[in-house]
């Protein structure tokens, strides 16, 4: 559970940054 949780969070994160590139 908790592993599913820090993915949607890196990949919510990767596109954070992605928009601000």
């Amino acid at each position: 559970m908790i592993e599913r949780i820090l993915f949607s969070t890196h990949k919510y994160t990767r596109a954070l940054l992605n928009t601000r590139s």
